[in-house]
Order: C-alpha cells, then structure tokens, then sequence
C-alpha cells in the first residue's frame, strides 16, 4: 500500500508539473508574439524572463534537469536582455520561439523517461555561445555547492534567534525510481517540521 501511495503521489507531482509546464509556455507564446512587435519593451522581457525563471525552479524541483539547464541558459540570455548588454534583434526572438519549442518537446519527454532530441544540444549551444563572452550566470554559490549571500543572510538572522540549524542528507535505494520525484516528496515533508 506504502509504495502504491508513493507512486501515486508521484503521478501527481508530475501531472502539477505538466500543468503548470503548459501555463508557462502559453504565457511565453504569447508575450514572444508582442515581443516580434516590440522588442525594446521592458515590461515583455522581465515578464518573459519570469516566466523561464519559474520554469526553470520547477524543472528544478522535480529533477527534470534536462528542462533545467535548457530553461537556466535561455533565462541567462534574457537577462542579458534585461541589462541591455544584448539587443532584442529579430533572428534573437525566433531563436526564443525555436528554445521554447524545443523546452515544450524536452518536458514532453523528461516527464515520459525519453531521451532529449538532437535539437536539444543545439539550442543549449547556440544559447551557451551568446553567453560565452557574458560575465556570470544566475546560478550563483549554491549550486556550486556553496551558499549564496541571501542564504548565508538568513541563516545568520536565524542563529541569531537562537534557531538549530541542519544540514539534512536523503538517500534512496539504489532501485528506487524517479529518486528526484522521492526527493521533493522528502522536502515537503520535512517542510511540515521548521523552515528549509
């Protein structure tokens, strides 16, 4: 009964994810459609890297790290955008559309268990190459193993409180599937004992 349950909440996980997958790339349809007809908004890139940026914390989340990467390069490119260190040209906004495509096939298939299409290098590629000359990218110190500045603030303010803090490890099984899916069940979980 235990594993039935686990597999099914799992199943539910995933159906979420696809859902929420679906709104985004309505959202990023449309707003690359305005964006043909008004490139130098502000208001359409910062909605448009929004939307890839929440893309990308799922993607994260559920363990989809192929969606991920794809999502955290196109996000990196759009701030570039953001920052005006990169114009808005037309050829830029079709690459958008032919990424967003290629995330909507790449979710398709990281949620089924398929292997990413050969566009998928291609478009991570042409992203990377734009951001070759770039100076950081959004991952910062925490996934690099680290903290970040806003992490590390936090923690102290709470030491300061006198709250414990923990480091926490998960394993699973080595047959256990979908061990990222178990993962985010594991967090929700212990997000019911104190602040993660």
């Amino acid at each position: 009964i235990g594993e039935n349950k686990m597999e099914s909440g799992i199943d539910e996980l995933i159906q979420t994810f696809k859902e929420e997958a679906q709104e985004i790339f309505e959202s990023l349809d449309m707003n690359l459609l305005d964006l043909e007809q008004n490139p130098d908004s502000s208001e359409l890139i910062n909605g448009l890297f929004r939307s890839v940026h929440t893309l990308k914390g799922s993607a994260g989340m559920m363990g989809m790290e192929k969606t991920g990467k794809l999502a955290h390069a196109l996000e990196d490119v759009m701030d570039r955008v953001r920052g005006r260190k990169l114009e808005c040209t037309t050829d830029l906004v079709s690459l958008f559309f032919n990424v967003t495509d290629c995330l909507k096939d790449t979710v398709s298939r990281e949620t089924t268990g398929k292997n990413v299409s050969d566009k998928y290098s291609m478009f991570l590629g042409q992203l990377k190459e734009i951001l070759s000359d770039d100076t950081p990218s959004f991952e910062g110190g925490a996934a690099a193993g680290g903290l970040n500045d806003e992490a590390e603030k936090k923690i102290a303010e709470l030491r300061q409180k006198g709250s414990n803090i923990y480091v926490m490890e998960v394993k699973f099984d080595e047959m256990c599937l979908m061990k990222s899916s178990g993962a985010f069940l594991a967090v929700n979980g212990v997000g019911n004992f104190g602040e993660i």
